[in-house]
């Protein structure tokens, strides 16, 4: 599930305040963003797995932040 921080309306509002000058960087900019591939469904394993995933954060059983950045400091 994708979660969206803004609307479509704000952004057609903020390019509307694009001056001019940078219509075509802006163009181009969004023609690259639209080029992205987009990200594939997730699958009900990955929704099953993310969830319990979730459920243990939430529990407490997650791993504190201070061993992973230790771990990655190693690497």
């Amino acid at each position: 599930m994708t979660i969206y921080r803004h609307t479509k309306q704000e952004l057609i509002d903020l390019v509307r305040q694009i001056p001019e000058e940078e219509f075509q960087t802006a163009f181009r900019f969004l023609e690259f963003l639209a080029s992205l591939p987009g990200e594939p469904p997730l699958t009900d394993e990955e929704k099953a797995e993310s969830s319990e995933n979730w459920q243990a954060i939430l529990r407490g059983e997650g791993i504190p932040w201070e061993e992973v950045r230790e771990e990655l400091a190693d690497e």
